[in-house]
C-alpha cells in the first residue's frame, strides 16, 4: 500500500510530465513568419523558399524533418544554425 506522501509525488510528477508533453505538443505547430509549414505525421515540413530572406528563419520548431529554403538571398550560414534540429533530415 503506498504512503499517502508517496502518493502526492506521484500526482506531482504526473501534473509536471502533462505539462511537458503540452509544451513539446505547442512545438509541433511553430512555423516561421512568412514560411509555409505542412504537418508530416509527428513531424513538420517547412518550405521557406523564394523569399528574399538573408537569414536561416527563426523559431524553426525541434520537430522540423524538411527545410526548403531555395531561392533566397543566403550568403553565410552560421555555425550552430541547426543546432537542436535532431530531426532535420532533409535541408
Amino acid at each position: 500500500m503506498l504512503h499517502p506522501r508517496d502518493v502526492g509525488i506521484i500526482l506531482l510528477l504526473l501534473v509536471a510530465e502533462c505539462g511537458a508533453i503540452s509544451q513539446m505538443g505547442a512545438q509541433v505547430g511553430d512555423c516561421p513568419s512568412r514560411c509555409h509549414c505542412e504537418e508530416d505525421g509527428m513531424l513538420q515540413r517547412v518550405d521557406c523558399s523564394d523569399l528574399g530572406l538573408t537569414g536561416i528563419p527563426a523559431n524553426l520548431s525541434v520537430f522540423t524533418s524538411y527545410l526548403r529554403l531555395a531561392g533566397n538571398d543566403l550568403t553565410h550560414i552560421p555555425k550552430g544554425a541547426f543546432y537542436g534540429l535532431f530531426n532535420l533530415k532533409v535541408l
